[in-house]
């Protein structure tokens, strides 16, 4: 899949990433992400400030969870490739949309969680 999404847009600034470590170093480095609409990565996405298109969801709790980005204005749902791609390179060209994305990323999640988490079940021991 790598391979036939590199050969199907040279020099177009897509990069294919293949299993790697170092999600949330590629994606602070991404100008948009397109992903499904999985839980953590999803939420992952928003903690990084990247903009977010949700695409394929499996029916079930990834309808929902693009549903809930969607509504908080974190992300853009699509339907195809296509509309995904197009999604993508709309956000690239629009600063403020992209921008907006991000503050809404911003405003809906905590990217200090697992410390909190971490703190709570400590004073309570």
């Amino acid at each position: 899949m790598k391979e036939a999404l590199e050969a199907r847009f040279p020099g177009n600034h897509v990069t294919a990433v293949p299993f790697t470590k170092e999600v949330p170093l590629w994606m602070r480095a991404s100008d948009a992400v397109i992903s499904k609409a999985g839980g953590l990565s999803s939420t992952e996405a928003a903690v990084a400030g990247v903009p977010l298109i949700h695409l394929m969801t499996i029916p079930g709790c990834e309808t929902r969870n693009a549903a809930f980005f969607e509504a908080r204005g974190m992300s853009r749902r699509t339907r195809s490739e296509s509309e995904a791609a197009e999604a993508a390179a709309a956000l690239m060209r629009d600063s403020a949309a992209s921008e907006a994305m991000r503050e809404a990323q911003r405003q809906n999640t905590r990217a200090d969680a697992a410390e909190r988490i971490l703190a709570y079940v400590a004073d309570r021991l």
